[in-house]
This record gives structure tokens, sequence and C-alpha cells, in this order.
């Protein structure tokens, strides 16, 4: 198939569509690229600190929600 009939395709299949989830969707793969990154508006220190956390959080240095409000009741 070239690549006018698959558009054409998926043309057909949004107008047919009710599913707010896949319109929502291809709204966000097709409209991302015009929407203001928040990464890029951060400061390289924060930016720093947001990478730090990840790390944090992909080694299991977390602490869950519940424990830190069982703590300062």
């Amino acid at each position: 198939m070239d690549i006018q009939t698959e558009k054409l395709r998926l043309i057909e299949q949004l107008l047919k569509t009710d599913d707010i989830g896949i319109i929502s969707k291809m709204k966000a793969i097709f409209f991302k690229q015009v929407e203001n990154d928040i990464w890029d508006e951060l400061t390289e220190s924060q930016k720093l600190e947001v990478e730090k956390a990840i790390k944090e959080v992909a080694n299991g240095d977390v602490v869950d929600y519940d424990s830190i409000v069982a703590k300062y009741r």
C-alpha cells in the first residue's frame, strides 16, 4: 500500500470514531511539537535535580506518601 492510501484509511477511521481517548492520543502525537515542553523552561540546576530524583526512584531510594504523612501527624 502506498502512503496516500494509508493516510486515507486513517482519516476514515478518525471520522468514524467517537472515542475521545483515540482522538486525544492523535492530537498528542500531531500537536506535541507545537506545545511548550516544560523541560526546556527549567534551569540547568532544576534539570539536574529532576534527573537525580529519577535515578533515586529507579534505585528504589524512595519513601511512600503514607510514611511521610504518618511521620508528621
